[in-house]
């Protein structure tokens, strides 16, 4: 494990967008370890705030404007496409999930669900432009937290404890609890992520109220169980905590991981393909870090935005 400064990333193309601030979203580029400012699509026709961007998967992203309606937009070329309202259902549906089918330029499907008293589940697919509902899976939860796209299933994780882990396959809307275990009871603030063929887990372990280590764990498929990995490094973790910290947010894209402390706003970066930590240069924009500027989110241009041929 190592703790470089700058330059660990090999894809230039990911752009975490981190805050908004007036006209412009806030963004870092890992590779080069700089600051971007990006227009807002002119799709946008007022300020955004965090709440409004559900999701967001390589080059698109779904936002919620003023009225309500929805809209998937090509962040990098502005094109952008209307969603039809959602299937109705009991309790109000929110998306989880943006999917960019890889073999098919410009498909995408985007998994919504409802989750009070069970998961009821819904399906958009832009090759038709209609949701369809699908499948349900038994349970209360109070919220499904982040989800991880991993060989052709969609990963789930509850968002509040006992921590339930639920694979979904939105071609067929089945759902199916995954048979493992949280690494330890006193996980909090918990992420998943997939990377390279792997599912990884990221969470803080608690201490008498407190968050006193950051950890990396790998799902051990054979043995049902995570394996832990790796630890943010003690000098690292107290410069994250500063002063104080409540709770921290992970966004992730191909490995590389971005940690904000959403009490100060302070960041940290992981790059799970080398095993490197480094903290971003100091943002040289004027920036208010508060709850309403944070995005988080990643956008990642494909060949045919790069090639000036992206469409919607």
């Amino acid at each position: 494990m190592s703790i470089y400064p700058s330059l660990p990333v090999s894809n230039p193309n990911i752009y975490f967008i981190l805050f908004s601030e007036q006209s412009k979203y806030v963004s870092y580029n890992p590779y080069d370890d700089r600051w971007v400012q990006l227009p807002l699509p002119d799709a946008f026709s007022g300020p955004i705030c965090s709440e409004w961007i559900h999701a967001s998967g390589g080059c698109h992203i779904i936002v919620e404007r003023t009225d309500s309606s929805l809209l998937v937009c090509n962040f990098f070329t502005g094109q952008y496409r209307f969603l039809p309202p959602m299937l109705s259902l009991r309790h109000v549906p929110y998306v989880i999930a943006l999917i960019e089918d890889v073999t098919t330029f410009g498909d995408y499907e985007i998994v919504a669900v409802s989750t009070q008293n069970q998961i009821r589940s819904q399906v958009y697919f832009s090759s038709t432009g209609k949701w369809v509902m699908k499948g349900n899976f038994p349970g209360q939860f109070a919220m499904v937290s982040n989800s991880a796209w991993l060989n052709e299933e969609l990963y789930c994780l509850s968002c509040a404890p006992p921590y339930c882990l639920i694979m979904f396959t939105p071609s067929t809307g089945h759902f199916s609890p995954v048979d493992v275990g949280m690494p330890l009871t006193s996980l909090t603030c918990p992420h998943i992520l997939a990377y390279n063929g792997e599912l990884y887990l990221v969470g803080g372990l608690e201490e008498l109220g407190d968050i006193s280590r950051i950890g990396i764990w790998e799902l051990d498929w054979k043995e049902k169980n995570w394996k832990s990995i790796v630890f943010m490094p003690e000098g690292l973790f107290r410069r994250f905590v500063g002063i104080e910290m409540n709770r921290f947010v992970t966004v992730d894209r191909k490995g590389v991981v971005c940690f904000c402390n959403i009490t100060t706003y302070s960041l940290i970066m992981f790059d799970l393909s080398k095993m490197r930590w480094w903290r971003p240069v100091p943002c040289p924009f004027k920036v208010r870090k508060n709850t309403k500027s944070w995005l988080g989110h990643v956008v990642e241009p494909n060949i045919q935005v790069l090639l000036g041929a992206c469409s919607d």
